[in-house]
């Protein structure tokens, strides 16, 4: 498949990174010579130093021959057009990323169809849904959903009393819930593990489960009891983000306060959000400011600055003031699995992996379909589908030669979850979904291939 990435910033590295560990012919375009340089080094991929919003620099790439473009730059006007040429050039799919949603009006001839944009992703309004779910589930430090048969991997901590801490996954002491979930992996001391029948379970693991909400649930509930409910929640920051997480968790009835320390940007807030919305100004860095917010009163924490230090800061200080859940946002990806292992800062979440995992939605092969990368470990959640022909049809999950590295998480069999213990064998036409580890993920989608 030929992906065209227009926009080699954050987010078009980290695509280009992602999509050509697989069989993509991947190009990328940008107008810095030296990301180009530096992505060329790093990844076996095409570049192209231009616009990616010129219709000749189109046509040098060969943008006829491809089959999606994912318009990523900085630039939402530039991305806009680049997709009205791509129309033009009859690429089939065309995802612009943008900042807001007022670009377009939802009446024929203004809609974003029109203008060539098939979907459009907006960074910040990803990352926000995401917090607010984890807002919605103390016990949760982060969520993939997979299906429509509402199949999901949940990751939550083993906290010292915990009836799973010291058992053994062999002596699981509730095997009826592994007949109906999988354990997929484990994080313990910045190190990640898929589990065996010998590993045992020790405070402080930060654990994978795979299966339906429920399931998934009751196996949190029983194994992280002691979890506080959330009366309210606590932004730091008047950001965009800010801003659009406070709008949601407002429509699910939570109370929420803004602490901004800038003054136009808290009347901006004050403005747009309403009285649904309490704006505090001052610094969330000073610790009376937090306890006027309401910290110590049973409320989460959100640092959602644009500033990662004043993130990192303020999320220390929440935890010290016994705030329920604290949660950092960061725009770099090289501080994302720092701040996951930080015992102070219960989660971290970036614009830039919600971003990455909504566009990966649109991007899969003949057998492959990746879903989610994590925000905590390095690794993938991968759909493979069973054809007829495939190595693994016929067999059970136990005789397929599955990779070291990855697991079997589910089984999604005519919409409908099938758990992925060993007995179970791959039928065709089923989608099998799997956590790899970045590097396993190419040998693990081969046991999918088709014979000749």
């Amino acid at each position: 498949m030929k992906i065209v990435i227009m926009g080699a910033g954050r987010v078009g590295r980290e695509l280009a990174r992602v999509l050509s560990f697989r069989t993509n012919d991947v190009v990328v375009i940008d107008m810095d010579e030296l990301r180009l340089r530096e992505l060329r080094e790093e990844l076996d991929i095409m570049t192209f130093v231009g616009n990616g919003a010129s219709p000749h620099v189109l046509k040098q790439i060969g943008i006829e021959k491809a089959e999606m473009l994912l318009a990523v730059s900085n630039n939402c006007e530039a991305n806009i057009i680049s997709c009205s040429l791509a129309k033009q050039f009859d690429v089939p799919l065309k995802i612009a990323r943008l900042r807001r949603r007022d670009h377009f009006l939802d009446v024929p001839g203004m809609d974003a169809a029109t203008f060539g944009v098939d979907h459009t992703i907006i960074p910040e309004y990803e990352c926000a849904s995401d917090i607010t779910n984890a807002i919605m589930n103390p016990a949760v430090l982060e969520r993939v959903t997979f299906s429509r048969s509402g199949a999901q991997i949940s990751n939550f901590q083993l906290r010292p009393g915990s009836p799973l801490v010291g058992s053994r996954m062999s002596k699981f002491p509730r095997p009826e819930l592994l007949e109906k979930l999988r354990i997929c992996a484990i994080m313990r001391h910045g190190h990640l593990h898929i589990p065996r029948g010998n590993t045992s379970f020790i405070a402080f693991d930060e654990v994978y489960v795979a299966g339906s909400q429920d399931d998934v649930a009751d196996l949190i509930d029983w194994a992280s009891p002691h979890d506080r409910s959330i009366s309210g929640v606590i932004i730091g920051g008047a950001t965009p983000l800010g801003c659009m997480l406070a709008q949601m968790l407002s429509v699910v009835d939570y109370p929420v306060r803004i602490i901004e320390s800038d003054p136009h940007a808290a009347e901006s807030a004050a403005d747009a959000l309403g009285s649904q919305v309490v704006i505090i100004k001052g610094e969330s860095t000073d610790r009376a400011i937090l306890e006027e917010a309401g910290i110590d009163h049973h409320h989460a924490y959100v640092a959602a600055h644009g500033d990662n230090e004043k993130n990192i800061l303020s999320c220390i200080l929440a935890k010290r003031c016994d705030a329920v859940k604290v949660i950092a946002v960061t725009k770099i990806p090289e501080y994302i699995r720092i701040i996951a292992s930080m015992s102070m800062i219960d989660c971290c979440f970036s614009p830039l992996v919600a971003s990455i995992n909504m566009l990966l939605k649109f991007v899969s092969s003949e057998t492959s379909r990746n879903i989610a990368i994590f925000n905590r470990i390095p690794a993938e959640v991968i759909e493979m589908s069973v054809e007829g022909k495939s190595r693994v049809a016929g067999q059970r999950i136990s005789e397929t030669k599955c990779p070291p590295d990855a697991v079997y998480a589910a089984i999604i069999r005519d919409d409908q979850l099938v758990p992925a213990v060993g007995s179970e064998k791959l039928l065709p036409g089923d989608r099998v979904i799997m956590l790899s580890k970045t590097e396993a993920v190419a040998q693990a989608e081969t046991l999918f291939r088709v014979h000749a």
